[in-house]
């Protein structure tokens, strides 16, 4: 049975033409993919005895910045053609899957950018402060008349943890003012 679903896969892949090709995923499935991130896996439909369902997935890292909305999935009978069946993938799938996969480029292209700019943003401040940069995390050592404490980069965003003596809390907080949405 599985090997029949792989042939068909095959046989859909060829349809669909160059650049598309199948191969075999584990619990019966296949993929169908291209070069250009496009990867469909192909299974029977769970809830009809001769449906198969043909889901768009997110490849490559872009899972995280994979659009929520849109259809990204079809079913079909696997009575009909190979040739028939990569037209439903082409009229029906296709352009939702290819338009969120764009956008999942999109955000991944930003979400680069943005750490990278973030972990810049820590190398200037380790830097400035003459802290010890590890990974994503810069580390303040010193005496308890100085400040210490660390300040890392998760999901984007700069978090500090400091301790600073009384005194020159009036002159951080100044600072850290300019940096507060007004209202």
């Amino acid at each position: 049975m599985a090997n029949d679903l792989h042939d068909l896969t095959g046989a859909i892949a060829r349809e669909l033409g160059p650049p598309w090709a199948a191969r075999p995923l584990p619990e019966n499935e296949a993929s169908l993919y291209a070069p250009d991130l496009h990867f469909l896996v192909v299974r029977r439909d769970p809830n009809s005895r001769d449906r198969l369902r043909i889901a768009g997935a997110a490849a490559a890292g872009l899972g995280p910045h994979w659009p929520r909305t849109g259809r990204h999935h079809i079913t079909v009978s696997q009575q009909k053609s190979p040739e028939r069946i990569a037209g439903e993938i082409s009229r029906r799938l296709l352009p939702d899957y290819r338009a969120a996969l764009a956008i999942a480029k999109t955000n991944l292209e930003i979400a680069r950018r943005a750490d990278t700019e973030a972990a810049r943003a820590l190398a200037v401040l380790a830097r400035q402060l003459r802290g010890t940069l590890t990974g994503r995390k810069v580390h303040l050592y010193g005496p308890a008349s100085h400040l210490t404490g660390s300040i890392s980069l998760a999901d984007g965003d700069i978090t500090l943890s400091l301790r600073l003596p009384a005194p020159h809390a009036a002159s951080l907080a100044q600072a850290l003012g300019n940096f507060r949405a007004t209202p």
